[in-house]
C-alpha cells in the first residue's frame, strides 16, 4: 500500500472527535445465544466501496469507514466503477467495460461483498452504467445509452426483465428513495441543463430546487436512508476559460431547505452513511481524487479517509452492513440410543447466509451436520445443537443454540 495522509478542515482535535463517533465495521457483536431469533447487532456503518486506479486500470476496491484497511475486490483488463451496494450489504452491483473484442461497450454487472461470483446481468451493444438497487433489492435501475437520449431502465433480477422507465429526452444517475420512487438527473433536450426529478412510479415533478441554479446542472443525487434527505452536485460551467465547476450541496428534498455547501471543487458520486450522519465523496486533493467523509453536524467537518499515493480513488458506495436473522434450531428424532436425530431451522436473512450445524454433548462437541446418530455414550446426557449463520459483507457471525433433549437407552 501506499503511504497514507489524513486530510482534516478545521479543528485537529474536533476532527478526532468526530470520527471516533462512528463505530468501526470490526465492533459487531452477536445477541446471545440461546435467544428464539438471533440477529446481528452491529454498527450500522459498514465498508466503503469505491474505484482505485492503484496498480493500474480503475478497479473496485473496499475498506473499513475510518480508512483504516482496504482491500481490492476486481481485477479487470479494462476498467470497473460505480460500485453500488445491495440493501441487504452483501453484494454489489458495478460497471465493467468490456474489452473491445466483445464490443468495448460498458455492462452491469454484480458480485458478492467479497468479489467473488461477479457476473453481469446486462449484455447489449451500449453502454449501461450508475446502477442503483431498489430498496427491496429485487430491481436495479442504471443509465442506458452513452450520449445524450441516454434512458434510465430497470432490470428485474428474478426474471431478467428490462423496462424503460424515462419519459424526457436524457435522464441519467438514477437514485432510489425508500418509498421506491427514483430520483434522475434529466434534461428535456439537446444544450438544455439538468434538473433532478422523480421519475418513478410516481408524477414526473421536478426537484424544487433546480430553479435556484440557472445555468447549473444538478446531477448525482443521493438520498439518505430515511428518505429525508438528498445530496446532490451542482455542475456550472464558465466559458472563458472553459471550466467546470463541481460543488456538492445537501439539503430537505421537500422544499430544498437547509441547504448546504460542502466547498468548491467537491467532486461527484455522494453517498450517505446509513445512520444518515455522514456522506462520502471525492475531492481533488494535490491532483488526485481522494475519498472523504462529511459530517451532517453543527461545524460540517470534512476528514479525508482514502490513501494518497499518487491514485485517484473516487465514486464512494457506503455499505449497510448486513443483519443475519438466524432462528433457534430444534431437534427433531426420537432421543433414544440407535435412533438418528436431525435438525430443522426457521428461514434465514439474508438470502446469502450460510448455517453450520455443531451438535454438544453438555459443553463438549458430539458432531457436525443436520443428523446426529445417538451413541451409547450420549446415553444420560442432554444433546443440543448451535447453528452459526455467517454471510459475506458481515463483520462477525450469529450463533444460537437449540433446547436440550435427554437421551435414553
Amino acid at each position: 500500500m501506499s503511504s497514507r495522509i489524513r486530510v482534516v478542515a478545521g479543528v485537529a482535535c474536533a476532527a478526532v472527535a468526530v470520527a471516533a463517533s462512528v463505530a468501526p465495521a470490526s465492533a459487531a457483536t452477536t445477541k446471545a445465544v440461546g435467544s428464539a431469533v438471533a440477529r446481528s447487532v452491529a454498527p450500522a456503518n459498514g465498508r466503503i466501496a469505491y474505484v482505485s486506479d492503484e496498480g493500474g486500470n480503475p478497479s473496485i476496491w473496499a475498506m473499513d469507514d475510518h480508512g483504516l484497511h482496504h482491500w481490492r475486490l476486481t481485477t479487470s483488463p479494462t476498467f470497473d466503477a460505480n460500485p453500488a451496494w445491495s440493501p441487504d450489504g452483501t453484494q454489489i452491483a458495478f460497471v465493467r467495460k468490456d474489452t473491445a473484442a466483445n464490443g468495448g461497450d460498458s455492462e452491469i454487472w454484480v458480485m458478492w461483498a467479497d468479489g467473488s461470483h461477479a457476473h453481469p446481468i446486462t449484455r447489449d451493444s451500449v453502454t449501461d452504467d450508475d446502477p442503483a438497487w431498489s430498496p427491496d433489492g429485487s430491481r436495479i435501475a442504471y443509465t442506458h445509452g452513452d450520449s445524450s437520449g441516454a434512458r434510465v431502465w430497470l432490470k428485474t433480477l428474478a426474471t431478467g426483465r428490462t423496462t424503460d422507465v424515462s419519459p424526457r429526452y436524457e435522464t441519467r444517475e438514477p437514485a432510489w428513495r425508500p418509498d421506491g420512487s427514483i430520483t434522475v438527473s434529466a434534461r428535456p433536450g439537446p444544450g438544455s441543463d439538468f434538473v433532478l426529478q422523480q421519475l418513478f412510479p410516481a408524477s414526473n415533478s421536478t426537484f424544487p430546487g433546480s430553479a435556484a441554479y440557472p445555468g447549473a446542472s444538478l446531477r448525482n443525487p443521493a438520498w439518505s436512508l430515511d428518505g429525508r434527505r438528498i445530496v446532490y452536485e451542482i455542475e456550472s460551467v464558465t466559458q472563458s476559460p472553459y471550466t467546470v465547476h463541481d460543488d456538492l450541496y445537501y439539503g430537505n428534498y421537500a422544499n430544498d431547505s437547509d441547504r448546504n455547501t460542502v466547498g468548491v471543487g467537491a467532486g461527484q458520486a455522494a453517498s450517505w452513511s446509513p445512520d444518515g450522519r455522514y456522506f462520502a465523496f471525492a475531492r481533488v486533493i494535490g491532483g488526485h481524487f481522494q475519498i472523504m467523509e462529511q459530517a451532517i453536524i453543527s461545524g460540517g467537518l470534512t476528514i479525508g479517509v482514502s490513501e494518497y499515493g499518487g491514485a485517484n480513488e473516487y465514486e464512494p458506495s457506503w455499505q449497510r452492513l448486513p443483519h443475519i436473522v438466524c432462528p433457534r434450531p430444534v431437534v427433531k428424532g426420537k432421543a433414544k440410543r440407535g435412533k438418528r436425530l436431525h435438525v430443522v431451522q426457521g428461514a434465514l436473512h439474508p438470502a446469502l447466509t450460510r448455517v453450520s450445524f455443531t451438535w454438544l454433548r453438555g459443553k463438549h462437541p458430539a458432531g457436525t451436520g443436520r443428523h446426529h446418530k445417538v451413541r451409547r455414550k450420549d446415553v444420560g446426557k442432554r444433546i443440543r445443537v448451535r447453528a452459526t449463520c455467517s454471510v459475506v459483507g458481515a463483520t462477525a457471525p450469529v450463533t444460537v443454540t437449540s433446547k436440550a433433549r435427554s437421551i435414553r437407552k
